[in-house]
């Protein structure tokens, strides 16, 4: 009678030992697997936070898209405010200096979240967005656009002029900037920006090191 050869004296036993991997080769497996995912950890979170910094980014330069085309359809000039904690951008639609939302009677304001450690900063970072780089000298905001879609400022006599201290040929056309600043606690700080220039271009801006680049 015979046997299955895994049955067999010495040479099956061999084959029995050959099969599979012994535990240690198994914990070296596991070990590679656990150093390699640590590795990519980091850089799939830094992915993620620029990722949702430059999507802030657009969302904010859309809405202000957005809002021009408003003012323009209005025909009227229309302030952009931000709310106290600079986490929410908005149309104030009525000029009352609040955002309305489900307020009876009174028209529902469009507004933009930003996402959590991300705000607003009017000083911004160390290394500043340049007048040689934009093309202007940014205005303080809020940010204004009049009737024709330009951005402009709130002048002496209580008209938004599209000119700062004169006008064509003796003074200096209005533009804005917004600097978003995304700080997390334990990680660092990373800027992007939105400018509004004095044509009424919005441009998007990441920040590398010192160098801003447009998106």
């Amino acid at each position: 009678m015979f046997l299955p050869r895994n049955h067999m004296g010495p040479r099956g036993a061999e084959s029995n030992k050959k099969a599979g991997f012994s535990l240690v080769e198994m914990m070296i497996v596991v070990a590679i697997m656990m150093i390699a995912s640590a590795m990519a950890v980091p850089a799939v979170q830094r992915a993620r936070r620029t990722y949702q910094l430059r999507t802030a980014t657009v969302e904010l330069a859309t809405f202000l898209q957005r809002s021009r085309i408003t003012a323009v359809q209005n025909n009227t000039a229309l302030p952009v405010l931000t709310n106290g904690a600079n986490t929410q951008v908005f149309l104030d639609l009525n000029r009352n200096g609040a955002l309305d939302v489900g307020v009876p009677n009174v028209t529902t304001e469009p507004w933009v979240p930003l996402p959590a450690n991300i705000t607003i900063n009017a000083a911004g970072p160390a290394a500043p967005l340049t007048a040689a780089v934009t093309g202007f000298t940014p205005q303080p905001l809020p940010v204004r656009f009049d009737g024709r879609g330009l951005p402009c400022v709130i002048n002496a006599g209580g008209v938004c002029s599209n000119w700062v201290a004169g006008g064509p040929g003796g003074g200096t056309q209005v533009g804005f900037l917004y600097y978003l600043l995304q700080n997390i606690p334990g990680v660092g700080r990373t800027w992007a920006a939105v400018t509004v220039n004095p044509a009424g271009q919005v441009k998007t801006w990441v920040k590398n090191g010192t160098v801003w680049t447009n998106n």
